[in-house]
């Protein structure tokens, strides 16, 4: 995510690409974020299901990932999203 907040989206895709190699729901949460930023919206949307599917889920989030998680559902259109 620093990459990110740099302003380096593709450098930041490239470190959390290698680091989903062992998917968690915070870094699959992170990847969508990043996917979106490089404009890759259905493999963000891929991201953001699987960060789901594992449990991804609001209370355990740092307020960070929170605004994080409500842009990328925002910006996907995800249903059931706040």
């Amino acid at each position: 995510m620093v990459r990110l907040s740099l302003g380096l989206p593709i450098r930041a895709l490239e470190d959390c690409q290698v680091a989903v190699l062992e998917p968690t729901p915070l870094r699959l949460l992170h990847l969508a974020v990043i996917e979106a930023a490089n404009g890759n919206l259905a493999e963000a949307r891929k991201a953001l299901e699987e960060a789901k599917g594992k449990g991804l889920g609001n209370r355990w989030l740092s307020t960070p990932d929170q605004r994080r998680l409500a842009e990328v559902e925002a910006l996907l259109a995800v249903p059931g999203a706040a």
